[in-house]
């Protein structure tokens, strides 16, 4: 599958309700009063293509690609060594746009396994959030906030923390925001999608990485 073969990028993502340009525009502007001009590039592309533009990875998450999902949700991807990590980016423009996002993360196959969901409400620091995660060889869960109608938190008692929220639980609960896939049937269909590349420019001292060599565990070896 397409999305899996850019681990770690597509192992986590932000979600933001509205189309693409609005989030490119505020991000711009959000960057500006930080003190930072970012390039902004439009085009035409296949998800592997845009994928692969990501690269290289590094540790200050220098691009951000905003792609249109269906249902007028906008999917970001960053090029972290260790994800997307969209923590940031949901917070600040749920509160910027008065709109809902969402961080969503499902790495079932890692060395350290872990599904998070997170959902930010423009009047809420955080609507909702529930994760369970191999922590370093030790499971752990958490919740906060106020459950959705929809949640089966019946799972939540389970003997295993592992068991109390799963990638199937998860795509349950997405589903009822009109997400049915987190992979490539997130996206429209079609030979390729509209995208938005946001990128400036790193220091010379910061290491960057392919996604191969991220994925080979180069960056952690001494």
């Amino acid at each position: 599958m397409v999305v899996s073969n850019y681990y770690p990028v597509t192992q986590d993502f932000g979600l933001i309700e509205t189309d693409p340009v609005s989030v490119a525009d505020e991000i711009q502007r959000w960057w500006l009063e930080l003190g930072h001009r970012l390039d902004v590039k439009h085009e035409q592309n296949t998800l592997s293509g845009f994928l692969s533009e990501l690269e290289p990875l590094c540790a200050v998450l220098n691009k951000t690609l905003l792609l249109p999902a269906k249902n007028r949700w906008t999917v970001v991807y960053r090029n972290g060594l260790n994800g997307s990590d969209p923590l940031s980016i949901a917070r600040v423009l749920s509160r910027r746009m008065r709109v809902r996002t969402m961080c969503v993360c499902s790495k079932p196959d890692a060395v350290f396994p872990a599904t998070m969901w997170s959902v930010y409400d423009p009047d809420a620091v955080c609507r909702r959030s529930i994760c369970a995660a191999n922590d370093g060889g030790r499971w752990v869960f958490e919740q906060f906030g106020e459950p959705f109608d929809f949640e089966n938190t019946s799972s939540f008692s389970a003997r295993r923390k592992k068991d109390r929220f799963t990638p199937e639980m998860l795509a349950t609960n997405l589903s009822h925001f009109q997400i049915d896939d987190i992979g490539e049937g997130l996206f429209e269909d079609g030979p390729t999608l509209p995208g938005i590349l946001l990128s400036r420019e790193v220091p010379k001292t910061v290491m960057t990485y392919s996604f191969e060599e991220v994925q080979n565990g180069l960056p952690w070896k001494t």
